[in-house]
């Protein structure tokens, strides 16, 4: 039986000002920086969509309309900030002892791009602005972009920003006893990015996260893969775990990929990226059980994607995702995706042999171990393929080796 995937409840998005302050270095230098400042109002994304509809943007330009500015002294000046036809100043907004600063452009991004950002923070209303050491990614989109481009793609910031705050509900309540935990407790135990905050102004999608690391992308395609098993094992034991929250939450990512994944200097290993994600359906049952994904149109990155999905099938929205990360788990050690698209019926697989998908003759030097894992996991026939607690189980998985691979300069 299959069903449409459940709807997210709709994401909760905290208005913010984007103003120019002067803010306060460790080395003792200071120096204007733009902020963004919440300012203790919170819309549905919807809401936000339908208000922001007339605005317009132009692709070029590096603040929104609410921006404030600086006099020479370096106080805010009289600009006054528009806020549902009121006019009020910055000093008599509620007061907020923490903000996020905009710096440079770190990578484009679907709808807008990624900035480079720091936690700054503040004793008193009037007090200076100091910068922490927590470094930030900000996913910057502007509205007028997410309208125009959302229509008819898979990939959606209202869905990115439901899901994430979705997963973090459930693990703030359901995992952890005492309520709420801090983004980086979350991040530790789940294996997912958890944003600081989603924000919203006239003109821009703010989706504030912490920069950890490198896309896995980067440090495997340089390597040409040759991580060792151990290496590989190390990565894939932490994808696992990403996995068992995200099911646990009834989430399918529905785009696991190399390039969303991150890593930081300590080889921990985070699933960002789920404009893709869908909520897994279930039936009435007690306890209930989860149903097949009725075709939902081709979706993710094809060297990744479940046959089914590539088919335009009804799914198994746990296999999808175990499906990508035994692709991901063979490029890491051969630096090779296993074929250009998952087109079972035309067996255009780039390294098929023999009915089986890998074999020790493939590919000389890696255990039979591993080749049998991938086999089941990669099962032509999706009755034959096995569970994410199976593949804990795997003898493969279950050896001691857990090597980290990631010798990088994260600075």
């Amino acid at each position: 039986m299959a069903s449409d995937p459940s709807e997210f409840e709709d994401a909760v998005l905290e208005h913010c000002v984007r103003i120019i302050q002067y803010v306060r270095f460790p080395n003792g230098e200071a120096r204007p920086l733009q902020l963004l400042l919440k300012s203790m109002r919170s819309k549905p994304y919807r809401d936000v969509m339908e208000d922001t509809q007339d605005m317009s943007i132009n692709d070029d330009a590096c603040s929104s309309s609410s921006e404030s500015t600086l006099d020479s002294s370096g106080s805010l000046s009289s600009n006054e900030l528009e806020e549902d036809n009121e006019s009020d100043n910055i000093e008599q907004m509620p007061f907020i002892n923490r903000a996020y600063s905009i710096g440079e452009e770190i990578s484009l991004a679907n709808y807008g791009r990624v900035l480079m950002g720091s936690i700054v923070e503040r004793d008193s209303p009037r007090g200076e602005w100091r910068v922490t050491g927590e470094r930030l990614a900000i996913k910057e989109m502007p509205w007028q972009r997410i309208r125009a481009r959302a229509r008819g793609r898979t990939e959606d910031p209202r869905i990115e920003c439901a899901a994430m705050q979705h997963i973090r509900r459930c693990f703030n309540t359901d995992v952890i006893d005492g309520g709420d935990v801090s983004v980086q407790e979350a991040m530790n135990l789940t294996r997912i990015i958890m944003p600081h905050d989603i924000l919203y102004d006239d003109l821009y999608l703010y989706i504030i996260m912490p920069n950890i690391g490198e896309e896995l992308f980067s440090i495997v395609t340089p390597r040409g893969g040759n991580f060792s098993e151990d290496e590989s094992r190390f990565v894939f034991r932490q994808i696992l775990d990403a996995m068992e929250c995200l099911q646990f939450a009834h989430v399918c990512h529905r785009d696991l990929s190399l390039e969303n994944l991150l890593i930081d200097r300590d080889g921990g290993v985070f699933v960002i990226d789920f404009g893709m994600a869908l909520r897994i359906p279930h039936d009435n049952n007690i306890p209930p059980q989860r149903l097949n994904i009725s075709p939902q149109g081709i979706c993710g990155k094809f060297p990744y994607m479940l046959p089914e999905i590539y088919e335009n099938r009804q799914f198994d929205s746990h296999e999808a995702d175990l499906w990508s990360a035994a692709i991901i788990l063979f490029t890491m050690f051969t630096g090779m995706n296993p074929w250009i698209k998952p087109d079972l019926r035309v067996r255009s697989f780039q390294l098929h042999s023999s009915g089986n998908l890998f074999t020790v003759e493939n590919f000389e030097g890696v255990s039979e171990s591993l080749l049998n894992l991938l086999q089941w996991m990669l099962a032509l026939n999706p009755r034959k393929r096995i569970t994410l607690e199976q593949v804990r189980e795997h003898p493969w998985m279950t050896e001691v080796g857990s090597q980290n691979p990631i010798p990088f300069d994260n600075d």
